[in-house]
């Protein structure tokens, strides 16, 4: 069904994603971009469809399968459950500004290395998965610059999120937008 046909006008492209997104970190401390080397540290995020994400989902299946079979029956352990996600997590993170972590200069965006950064810095976890979860994060804008879909607004700019006592979370970007743009995205 396409615009104008007479039918419902709904256009499936309007729901088009991206592959992916550039997420400046927010510290947790002040609200403000937390700075790496004179720029904003900022992380690229893989989308739904990218390869990096269908390749983390199935080395989560495939830790789940294993993991059924130590476990049986019976439910993981949180710390367990929580590696696997952060694992996920840290694969989606494709790349990112330079960054030091603990004396080591400018540290690789490995998955290895996003894994450790996440484990040094719980606040930072829960940072990108709710940038990777956000249901419209990932949406190609409209041809007036604004993401937007039935039943949301596009209002938000994206800061805090409800129920985390207005704790400051990053701000995603997608494509060339300018690094310190808020995102469009609702919370």
């Amino acid at each position: 069904m396409t615009k104008g046909n007479g039918a419902s006008g709904f256009d499936l492209s309007d729901l088009a994603t991206v592959e992916t997104i550039e997420h400046v970190v927010i510290s947790p401390r002040d609200g403000q971009p937390v700075m790496s080397y004179g720029e904003p540290w900022t992380i690229t995020l893989a989308g739904p469809t990218h390869p990096a994400t269908l390749r983390a989902e199935q080395g989560r299946y495939r830790r789940m399968i294993k993991l059924g079979g130590i476990y049986g029956d019976n439910i993981l352990p949180p710390e367990v459950a929580h590696e696997v996600v952060r694992r996920v997590v840290a694969e989606r993170m494709i790349a990112w500004t330079p960054i030091d972590l603990a004396g080591e200069m400018r540290i690789e965006c490995t998955p290895d290395n996003a894994e450790r950064v996440l484990a040094a810095a719980g606040w930072l976890y829960h940072d990108i998965h709710f940038a990777l979860e956000r249901r419209t994060a990932f949406l190609a804008l409209s041809p007036d610059g604004s993401v937007s879909t039935p039943g949301t607004s596009n209002a938000s700019d994206g800061r805090t999120r409800k129920g985390s006592r207005s704790r400051p979370t990053g701000a995603s970007v997608r494509g060339d937008k300018a690094r310190l743009a808020r995102s469009s995205a609702p919370n």
